[in-house]
């Protein structure tokens, strides 16, 4: 077993609600919204398994080991309870994993919060500084003062920023059904009371804005093929020029700023990568500017492709 990694089986269990008009046991739920939000949260999970390992895709064997149940469904809004199973799971051996049994619903509350109010502060013009402890202990936010300048420390387990970001595209899909009436508000908890131990995470139409951020990642990997025509292996980043992508973001023949996997930081494999035309996994990073219109920020390249790799 890699190192710093250890294995996990058993269940955690996490409540779904979608409240809306359209969401009512006696008008009827509207079957589109209820598809697409499972679809979502099944999504939300199983991203959170991955970036919790710092990767991209989630492959049939990981399939095989967790695996996400329907097991109860509660009259009124759509309320779900849904049952996360695992068998022999890599996770990583963190102290917040851990202290954490239900660390599926703990890493995607603790994600929430954070870009949340990073983000808050950040569009209200406040100062952030960011805190990594090695602690099992849970988020926690404080505000502190200099003269007139506020800024809001956040102090977070190690590493959950980066969890967090790898989640974001994930919170802003859940956020694409809300719109104030058919579908007002998403709810992730850990039962279905509202007595359950913990409060749940809630996200509303206000959340539509804030989990779109200014800067995101795309949500699924695609693949190019590609020329490194600059880089720094010390920094991981360089300018890529694309010659073929499956995505329709990315214009062939044009040169984007390329930031590669911290996993992929292998001198050999730079010096075959610098100047030659190479297969890759990607995603883009995005600018949101004010008319909502996406620009390609930077290519974020994943991995790259081994079967393709002598033959590009």
């Amino acid at each position: 077993m890699e190192k710093g990694k250890r294995e996990v089986t058993g269940s955690q269990n996490i409540s779904f609600r979608v409240s809306g008009d359209e969401m009512t046991h006696d008008r009827g739920y509207q079957l589109d919204y209820v598809l697409s939000s499972l679809e979502n949260v099944q999504d939300l999970i199983t991203k959170t398994y991955l970036a919790l390992n710092e990767r991209q895709r989630f492959t049939e064997s990981d399939g095989e080991k967790l695996i996400v149940r329907l097991k109860e469904v509660q009259e009124g809004s759509l309320w779900t309870l849904l049952q996360v199973d695992y068998n022999s799971l890599i996770v990583p051996a963190t102290a917040f994993i851990a202290a954490n049994p239900d660390f599926v619903l703990s890493t995607i509350k603790d994600s929430y919060s954070f870009l949340k109010a990073k983000f808050k502060a950040e569009k209200e013009g406040k100062a952030v500084h960011v805190e990594q402890k090695a602690e099992a202990g849970s988020m926690a936010i404080h505000d502190s003062f200099n003269g007139d300048n506020q800024t809001i420390n956040i102090v977070i387990p190690a590493g959950m920023d980066k969890v967090a970001e790898q989640l974001q595209p994930q919170f802003s899909k859940m956020t694409e059904n809300i719109d104030g009436k058919k579908v007002k508000s998403i709810s992730i908890g850990d039962s279905l009371s509202s007595s359950g131990s913990d409060e749940p995470i809630k996200f509303d139409i206000n959340d539509k804005e804030v989990f779109s951020g200014k800067t995101f990642l795309s949500e699924d990997e695609f693949q190019i093929l590609g020329k490194i025509t600059s880089g720094n292996f010390e920094t991981n980043r360089g300018r890529i020029e694309i010659v073929q992508s499956d995505s329709d973001e990315l214009i062939i023949g044009r040169v984007y700023t390329a930031v590669i996997d911290e996993e992929l930081h292998a001198e050999e494999v730079w010096k075959q990568m610098f100047l030659t035309k190479c297969p890759y996994y990607c995603k883009c990073r995005y600018n949101k500017a004010s008319n909502g219109q996406l620009k390609v920020k930077e290519v974020i390249i994943t991995d790259w492709d081994n079967e393709r790799w002598e033959v590009a």
